[in-house]
């Protein structure tokens, strides 16, 4: 039977992710991971200067919040409120956390892809 784009628009995927002595479980959207998703994942190693710096964090922000439809990652210690998936407040997020979710995502759908290691 054959399928549309709008049917996999809506495939979702779950990795749980090891995060600072715990796990960290992130629902996502595998066909969110695009050709243009690579490039700019490709061009983080590429930074050189302050524009280019500026341009792969926004471009990191904006691939987890295109991508990750929820996570167990909350604001508050009562674990209430969840952490806002929109750009401006994962820019509030360290670095490392932030590239362990990216990281995990791609190796969940590209297995057989090497990944450099994030120390923790």
């Amino acid at each position: 039977m054959p399928i549309t784009h709008s049917q996999v628009q809506k495939d979702e995927a779950t990795v749980s992710v090891p995060m600072y002595g715990d796990i960290l479980n992130i629902a996502y959207y595998p066909s969110r991971m695009t050709d243009d998703v690579f490039i700019k994942f490709a061009e983080i190693e590429g930074v050189t200067d302050i524009s280019s710096a500026k341009a792969a964090l926004t471009n990191i922000n904006e691939m987890l919040s295109s991508m990750i439809k929820s996570w167990d990652f909350f604001v508050d210690d009562e674990q209430t409120t969840m952490w806002p998936l929109d750009p401006d407040r994962l820019a509030e997020l360290d670095m490392t956390f932030k590239l362990k979710c990216l990281f995990a995502m791609m190796r969940h759908v590209r297995p057989e892809a090497a990944v450099p290691q994030i120390p923790t």
